[in-house]
């Protein structure tokens, strides 16, 4: 009868351990799931700055891009006959546009 009782306690401080280290495990492993996400948050916004980045260079270049089809359309247009265009002014003037442009990426 004794040997029964204390196989009894001994099995059921096995089963206090085991449940312990059952829940110690799932805690540990929650802890992991949760730096694991934080990581991929973390990583998601550096995308989200590379990616505003790029847009706003897009931007830049759009602008760019406008510019030079207006003038393009306004060399093209019939007014070239009524106004004289002095071409090395307009090369300078678009040079300084580009630096800036250059320098605001």
């Amino acid at each position: 009868m004794e040997v029964i009782i204390e196989l009894a306690i001994v099995f059921g401080f096995g089963a206090v351990f085991v449940t312990l280290f059952f829940f110690l495990f799932q805690i540990l492993r929650l802890k992991l799931k949760k730096l694991k996400r934080e990581f991929a948050e973390e990583k998601e916004l550096s995308q989200v700055d590379v990616l505003k980045k790029d847009i706003g260079y897009l931007m830049a270049e759009n602008e760019e891009m406008k510019e030079e089809l207006q003038n393009i359309k306004y060399l093209l247009s019939g007014e070239i006959s009524k106004q004289a265009i002095d071409l090395k002014a307009y090369e300078k003037q678009q040079i300084k546009i580009d630096k800036r442009n250059k320098f605001e990426l």
